[in-house]
C-alpha cells in the first residue's frame, strides 16, 4: 500500500498493457506512485480523483479521461488500456520536424503558420516539414511577441524559448474582519490577497456573511512596484430573535453558543441563516434553523416535549420519546426500535449527502456550500446507535416460537459504522467552540461504539490511526467533568494504543493524585497504583509513582521494600536503580548512592541527571578520604561523570552539574590550574 499527501491510503488503478514508456497525470489531485511490473502498470491515486492523462512518446496522448466510477481509498482497480504497437522504421531522409515552444508564462498560446496548437504545462509542439514559419506568442496580461522558426534539422526538434514580457501590476489587498474579496464578481481570497491585474477598471468587494458589503472602483494602472491597498471592512447588519418556551427556564443555544435562558429576546444577532437550540432537564431538546432579516424580529416559542432517558450498555445516553411496549413480544420490540434507527438515519442521510455535495464544490473550484446541522447530525448518530443497540437486545431474544433469528443486527451495525466518523470531527468542531460537553458526548459516543461488541464484525483496523487518541481526549473531558470512573475507562482504551499509552498512564495518574486528600486517601491511593503495577510491572510511570507516594508519605521502609522486590525481578531496572541511589543520598550516604547510582548510569547512560548525582556523591567520598591517593582517584571518577553529563545536557537544562563539577575540579587540581578555571567558566 502507498499513502497519498494526506497520509490516507490510496487507491491502486492496474493499467493492463503490453507497451512500456507511459507517463500518468491525474490533474489537482495528482499521482502518488507509479510501478512497472510485468504486463502491467501500477498507477496509485488520491481518493476521489477523478480522470486521468496518459501519455506515449510514439502512441500519443490520451488526454482527460474520465474514471467511469468513484476511487475510493485503499481499494484496487483494473484498467485495460488498448494501444497501437509501437515500432522503429528506418528511413534514408526525412522531410520534417517536431518544432517545439516552451513557454513563459505557461498558459500562453501559440499561433503557429496560422494554426492554434495546444499548451500544456508551457510546452507546446507540432510536426513540421521543412521550412520557415511564422508565430505569435501571447497570454493575458503579457505583451504579444511574434517571430520565425525555421525547421530543418532531420536528426533533432527544433525548439523555441519564449518568455513574454509582464503587462501587469502586482497588487496587494487587504480587508479586516476576514472578510472575502472579491474582484469584479469573483472571488479572489479572504483577508488578503494577492497576485496580478492587467491595466483597467475593476470593482473590488469586501463580503462576509451577515455583513453589508463595502465597494471601491479602482483604476489600474501597470507599474513595476506593487500596488497595496485596503478595503474598509463590511458592516454588521443585526436581527433580533423573541425566544420563549414551555416550560421557561431552558437554555437556549444559538449556534452551538449558550444565550441564557427562556423567556429571552436575543439582539445583535447577524441577519441570516441560525441554529437554535431550546434544552432542559426532563425535556427532549428542540433544534431548528431560524432566518433573520434586517430590522426585524423573529418569534419562537416551543412546547417542550417531556422525555423519558434510556441508558445502553455503554455510557451513551439520549432523550427519547417512547411508547408503551410492555405489551409487545420481542420481535416487535426490535422492529419498533429498527424503525427509530431508521428515522435517525434519514436524518444522518440528510446532512451528510449535503457535506458530500459541498465537498464536491470545493474539489471542482466553487467555494458555494450549504449550510448543514452538524449537531443534528452527530446527535442523530449517537440516538441510531442507542436505538440499535435496544434493538438488538430484543432481536436476540427468543421469539413466540422460542426461535433466535435476529433481523437487524447486521445492516444496523454496518450503515450506523459507516457515518460514525463524522462524531469525531463535530467534537472537534465543538472544541473549538469551548464546549467542553459537546465534546465529551461526541468523543465519548465514538469511543463508546468502538468498545461495543454490537460493532465487533465492523473494520476497526480503518481508525487504528486515531481511535486511542479521541480515547484519550474523551478521558481528559471526563475528567474535567468529574466523572472520574469514566475517564479511567478511556484511558484504559487509549492505554491500548502504543502511541498514547505513556499520555494515558501519566494522565491517568495525575487525576487519581488529585483526588488524594487524607493518608487513607493515598493507602487507597497506592493500592490503585499496586493493581495496575501487577498488570504492567516494567511500566517505569507506575513505578515511579508508587515510589514517589511512599517517600512522600515518608515511609522508607515501604519504599525500600518495594524498590528491593522489583529489582530481584528486573535488576537492571533504571528507574529502580535510580530511586534507590537518590534514597541513599537523601539519606546522606554517599557511598551507597555512589554504589546504586553507577548502576543506573550503566543501565541508562544517557541520563544527565543520574551521572549529576553519582558525580556529587562521589565528590563528598573524596572530600572525606582517608588518604590522598584515594581521594584523587575519587575525584578523577566524580569529574568522569560530571563531564559526561555536561556533555548529554551543556546548557544544564536538565541538571545543574556546574557548581558541583567546579568543586570537583578545585578538589583534584587546585584553584589556580587551567582545568578549575575552565570549570568554574563553564559554570555560567
Amino acid at each position: 500500500m502507498e499513502q497519498d499527501q494526506n497520509g490516507e491510503t490510496a487507491a491502486l488503478i492496474k493499467v493492463v498493457t503490453t507497451q512500456t514508456g507511459f507517463t500518468f497525470d491525474g490533474g489537482s489531485m495528482g499521482i502518488v506512485k507509479t510501478k512497472q511490473t510485468p504486463g502491467e502498470i501500477w498507477v496509485y491515486v488520491p481518493r476521489g480523483s477523478k480522470k486521468i492523462t496518459i501519455k506515449h512518446p510514439q502512441l500519443g496522448v490520451l488526454r482527460d479521461f474520465y474514471y467511469p466510477i468513484a476511487i475510493d481509498p485503499a481499494r484496487t482497480y483494473e484498467m485495460a488500456l488498448t494501444t497501437g504497437t509501437v515500432q522503429t522504421i528506418i528511413k534514408q531522409a526525412r522531410t520534417s520536424q517536431y518544432v517545439v515552444f516552451q513557454l513563459t508564462p505557461p498558459n500562453a498560446i501559440v499561433e503557429l503558420d496560422g494554426t492554434l496548437l495546444q499548451t500544456i504545462d508551457g510546452m507546446a509542439t507540432k510536426m513540421m516539414k521543412f521550412g520557415s514559419y511564422d508565430y505569435r506568442v501571447q497570454a493575458p496580461n503579457y505583451l504579444p511577441e511574434a517571430g520565425k522558426v525555421t525547421v530543418n534539422n532531420p536528426d533533432n526538434k527544433t525548439v523555441v524559448n519564449v518568455a513574454l514580457k509582464p503587462n501587469f501590476a502586482h497588487i496587494n489587498i487587504k480587508v479586516d474582519n476576514s472578510a472575502e474579496i472579491w474582484i469584479n464578481g469573483e472571488k479572489k481570497g479572504t483577508g488578503t490577497w494577492s497576485g496580478p491585474l492587467g491595466a483597467g477598471t475593476y470593482e473590488f468587494e469586501a463580503k462576509k456573511v451577515g455583513h453589508r458589503s463595502t465597494i471601491i472602483t479602482k483604476d489600474i494602472i501597470v507599474t513595476k512596484e506593487p500596488q497595496t491597498f485596503t478595503l474598509q471592512p463590511p458592516t454588521p447588519i443585526y436581527g433580533e430573535a423573541d425566544i420563549n418556551s414551555t416550560p421557561a427556564m431552558a437554555d437556549i443555544y444559538i449556534d452551538g453558543e449558550k444565550k441564557g435562558q427562556t423567556p429571552l429576546l436575543v439582539s445583535n444577532l447577524l441577519v441570516g441563516s441560525h441554529e437554535i437550540k431550546i434544552s432542559k432537564e426532563g425535556y427532549s431538546d428542540y433544534m431548528s434553523t431560524i432566518m433573520l432579516k434586517e430590522d426585524e424580529s423573529a418569534t419562537i416559542f416551543v412546547q417542550l416535549k417531556k422525555a423519558v432517558s434510556i441508558q445502553s450498555s455503554s455510557s451513551l445516553q439520549s432523550s427519547i420519546v417512547l411508547d408503551n411496549l410492555d405489551h409487545k413480544t420481542n420481535n416487535e420490540k426490535a422492529a419498533y426500535y429498527n424503525g427509530l434507527v431508521d428515522k435517525e438515519m434519514e436524518k444522518v442521510k440528510k446532512e451528510t449527502s449535503i457535506i458530500a455535495e459541498n465537498t464536491l464544490a470545493l474539489q471542482m473550484g466553487s467555494e458555494r456550500t450549504k449550510p448543514y446541522d452538524a449537531i443534528g447530525l452527530a446527535d442523530a448518530i449517537c440516538n441510531a446507535i442507542i436505538y440499535a443497540l435496544e434493538c438488538n437486545k430484543y432481536d436476540q431474544l427468543p421469539d413466540a416460537k422460542g426461535r433466535v433469528k435476529p433481523k437487524f443486527a447486521e445492516k444496523n451495525a454496518a450503515r450506523i459504522w459507516a457515518v460514525r466518523p463524522n462524531l469525531v470531527n463535530i467534537g472537534q468542531t465543538e472544541a473549538q467552540k469551548g464546549n467542553d460537553a459537546g465534546v465529551l458526548k461526541y468523543w465519548g459516543a465514538f469511543t463508546d461504539a468502538g468498545e461495543e461488541p454490537f460493532f465487533a464484525a465492523c473494520d476497526h483496523n480503518a481508525e487504528k490511526d486515531y481511535f486511542g487518541q479521541v480515547a484519550f481526549f474523551a478521558g481528559r473531558y471526563a475528567y474535567q467533568a468529574g466523572q472520574m470512573e469514566r475517564a479511567n475507562k478511556y484511558f484504559e482504551v487509549a492505554k491500548r494504543d502504543p502511541q498514547q499509552k505513556a499520555d494515558a498512564v501519566n494522565f491517568q495518574l495525575y487525576a487519581m493524585r488529585q483526588s488524594l486528600k487524607t493518608k487513607a486517601d493515598s493507602v487507597a491511593y497506592i493500592n490503585q497504583l499496586k493493581q495496575m503495577y501487577d498488570k504492567e510491572p516494567e511500566n517505569d510511570v507506575i513505578l515511579d509513582g508508587i515510589n514517589a507516594m511512599y517517600e512522600g508519605m515518608k515511609d522508607k521502609a515501604a519504599q525500600a521494600a518495594f524498590l528491593d522486590a522489583h529489582l530481584a525481578k528486573f535488576p537492571n531496572s533504571f528507574t529502580a536503580l535510580a530511586n534507590k541511589g537518590l534514597m541513599a543520598v537523601n539519606d546522606n550516604n554517599a557511598e551507597e548512592g555512589a554504589k546504586w547510582l553507577r548502576k543506573a548510569a550503566t543501565a541508562k547512560p544517557d541520563n544527565a541527571v543520574v551521572w549529576t548525582y553519582l558525580g556529587a556523591c562521589l565528590s563528598v567520598l573524596a572530600a572525606n578520604a582517608a588518604d590522598n591517593a584515594t581521594a584523587q582517584k575519587q575525584y578523577d571518577e566524580a569529574i568522569q561523570a560530571f563531564d559526561k553529563a555536561k556533555e548529554l545536557d551543556p546548557t544544564k537544562s536538565l541538571a545543574n552539574w556546574g557548581y558541583n563539577r567546579y568543586q570537583a575540579y578545585y578538589g583534584r587540581y587546585g584553584a589556580d590550574d587551567p582545568k578549575t578555571k575552565q570549570a568554574e567558566a563553564d559554570m555560567k
